[in-house]
């Protein structure tokens, strides 16, 4: 027998599927609701949401099986969660990793096996959506995307899970006002509860692997224009920075106050998309009238820049954070600087950065 691995990203697995406070839950019908269709659509006795802690695999839904447990070091879920893809194990007496696996010599007698990874909001394999069945057999290309289809089910109810338990801030009227919401002076969101909606639609692009793109846009040299005509006058070019982004902005993108001088502006949307129309933003941002001394002398020349960063969610399937990604974003954002704080520059993860004149 074969004991599973563990992954490359092991303890910043574990933590994140810790601050979820998953494991061990009670019984949901959200979750067994897809078992029980897993269990029919594939004519199987055992359907699993398995969830793999440190030393077991925690069963969160359970259909076939009289335990809710076992040891991670025999589990098949343990081997599952090291791929970007669904393991099938069409006969484990064939199988020299569980021909010796007491799941197989012994009770339930496995002689079946598929399952579908599922990640957090993170990206991070935290367990599996798997059948089992005590006969081999085999699955058609049809039915292996309808577990992949299931698997994705999964994750988006762990999704709302999470959104349900309140681990995230709710944006809910009832529950904040409207100037706990939005900056005062530029009527765009402030930076917690834009970062709330920033988690959710990141993890929503995450479920559907779907594009997600994220803009840190900054209004260059903004302390020198306090510093030589006042906060106020940097408040009003900020406002101008949003009276110009505004038209641009399509329903569902989301644009808040990211620090003092940046903006975010983040959608479910592709490269290309941003990319192909990151040259026209630019130019608009940068028609922002310079600032003078009052003696019609040039003290300030106003630019801005931008840096971008976005990920496929159906092609990329390393784990990271919403941290991690905004970080690219603002690293992405001080190579533009660097270009004399008068470009844009496009990072798509997994590919090389790119710049706009």
């Amino acid at each position: 027998m074969e004991k599973p691995a563990l992954p490359e990203n092991e303890i910043a697995r574990i933590t994140s599927l810790r601050n979820m406070r998953l494991l061990d839950t009670p019984d949901e019908a959200t979750f067994d609701r897809i078992t029980r269709i897993a269990k029919s659509l594939f004519d199987v006795p055992i359907a699993l949401v398995s969830i793999v802690d440190v030393n077991r695999q925690w069963f969160k839904s359970c259909i076939g099986l009289p335990v809710r447990e076992t040891g991670r070091d025999i589990s098949f879920c343990g081997h599952t969660i090291l791929r970007n893809e669904t393991m099938v194990v069409a006969d484990p007496l064939l199988d020299s990793r569980f021909a010796d696996n007491p799941l197989v010599t012994g009770e339930p007698r496995i002689r079946f096996y598929a399952g579908y990874p599922i990640r957090n909001s993170e990206g991070f394999a935290i367990g599996t959506l798997c059948i089992i069945d005590r006969k081999p057999r085999t699955l058609s290309e049809e039915q292996l995307q309808l577990l992949s289809d299931l698997g994705v089910c999964t994750e988006e109810a762990l999704l709302n899970w999470q959104v349900n338990r309140g681990r995230w801030v709710r944006l809910d009227e009832k529950e904040t006002t409207g100037h706990q919401l939005l900056d005062p002076a530029l009527g765009i969101w402030l930076q917690a509860p834009m970062m709330s909606l920033f988690e959710r639609e990141l993890a929503r692009a995450r479920s559907h692997r779907r594009c997600f793109t994220v803009a840190d846009i900054s209004l260059d040299r903004y302390n020198e224009y306090v510093a030589l005509f006042g906060a106020q006058t940097g408040t009003e070019m900020l406002q101008m920075l949003v009276s110009q982004l505004r038209p641009h902005i399509k329903g569902d993108w989301t644009l808040g106050r990211y620090k003092q001088d940046e903006l975010l502006l983040f959608a479910a949307v592709d490269a290309q998309q941003i990319y192909d129309s990151a040259s026209t933003l630019y130019a608009v941002l940068n028609k922002l009238d310079p600032k003078t001394n009052g003696s019609d002398q040039m003290v300030v020349e106003t630019s801005t820049s931008i840096g971008i960063v976005s990920v496929d969610f159906a092609t990329y399937e390393q784990a990271f954070t919403s941290s991690d990604l905004l970080s690219a974003a603002n690293a992405a954002l001080f190579q533009a600087r660097n270009e004399q704080g008068q470009r844009v520059c496009l990072l798509t993860m997994g590919e090389e950065d790119r710049t706009l004149n």
